[in-house]
């Protein structure tokens, strides 16, 4: 018998699940986008724990880089412009990409994003489609 005969095959284990939330438009800016806070839910409605490492963000645009952690520092009601994230958006093709990695036993049932919410202003910064 050759090696080249011999073929394993090994399951794949999934070590995390990964979300993207890809920000398709916003409510009229045309070079940033901004949410106060993400949540992902269970099937049990529980809230999946989420802590900085998880968060990562592609095709982010040019410009001053705001800390990730504020997607997920609990204050929902807010327009305190140190509790929101905002990003500045890539030169079209691409598209600004939030990526959520949460356990590999969490079961993705919902996800609520809470908008941007500085000011009336502001609003156009919103994220309008995902």
């Amino acid at each position: 018998m050759t090696s080249e005969s011999i073929l394993i095959k090994q399951p794949v284990s999934r070590v995390r699940n990964e979300l993207v939330i890809k920000v398709m438009s916003t409510f009229g800016h045309p070079h940033m986008c901004g949410l106060t806070e993400i949540e992902l839910f269970d099937v049990k409605g529980d809230k999946i724990p989420l802590v900085p490492a998880c968060l990562m963000v592609k095709n982010l645009g040019k410009g001053p880089k705001v800390p990730l952690d504020r997607l997920i520092n609990l204050h929902t009601s807010t327009n305190d412009i140190r509790d929101m994230w905002f990003g500045y958006l890539p030169k079209a093709p691409l598209n600004l990409e939030i990526q959520i990695f949460y356990s590999k036993d969490s079961e993705l049932a919902g996800v609520r994003l809470w908008n941007y919410n500085k000011s009336i202003l502001d609003c156009t910064k919103g994220c309008k489609r995902v």
